[in-house]
């Protein structure tokens, strides 16, 4: 079956689902003006992410062309992006309020 897939920047390698997805379902995406279609490896729930492409053990990972977080272990194309395989990150300090 064929689900929407919602891509934000050219550099992402998060593709958010748009409705559940199983095993052997086609998701559909755009990127840079061109239509992509990437097979689903295992059962991802709606507004969940898959890898749109292999992403490595410890590689900084991409959703909006913004870090999300690091890699813990290898992640296939097509396969859920979530806690247990990424690590959140920050690679800035957070401004102070003020009054804090």
């Amino acid at each position: 079956m064929e689900r929407k897939g919602i891509l934000i920047k050219d550099n992402d390698m998060a593709v958010t689902l748009s409705e559940p997805a199983a095993a052997g379902d086609m998701v559909v995406y755009e990127k840079a003006g061109q239509k992509y279609c990437l097979p689903v490896k295992e059962s991802i729930p709606c507004y969940h992410k898959a890898a749109c492409r292999d992403i490595r053990n410890g590689e900084l990972v991409y959703k909006y062309g913004q870090v999300i977080g690091r890699a813990v272990e290898d992640i296939p194309a097509g396969y859920l992006i979530h806690t247990h395989n990424l690590k959140s990150v920050c690679l800035a300090p957070m401004p102070e309020k003020d009054g804090d």
